[in-house]
């Protein structure tokens, strides 16, 4: 899984879970107190850079990908 969409109080909030990984700062990825988890949340459509999503959302892809990678795999192993 890559990222899950809950509604809420009238937000949008995108979470992805491997977000502790990701290299965005906290004032853009929260963590709300999870340990791996971090999330975005929108109000209105007005508030979505798409381009800023759009990189987050492909760097969870990447992550997702290292993650079930054999590399990732070797790595886990090694610690």
């Amino acid at each position: 899984m890559i990222c899950l969409s809950i509604t809420k109080k009238g937000n949008c909030e995108l979470s992805f879970v491997f977000g502790n990984k990701h290299s965005f700062p906290e004032n853009i990825l929260e963590s709300k107190g999870r340990k791996q988890v971090r999330s975005i949340a929108f109000e209105h459509k007005s508030d979505v850079d798409e381009d800023l999503l759009s990189q987050i959302i492909f760097e969870a892809i990447k992550l997702n990908e290292f993650r079930f990678s054999k590399e990732f795999k070797s790595v886990k192993k090694k610690s």
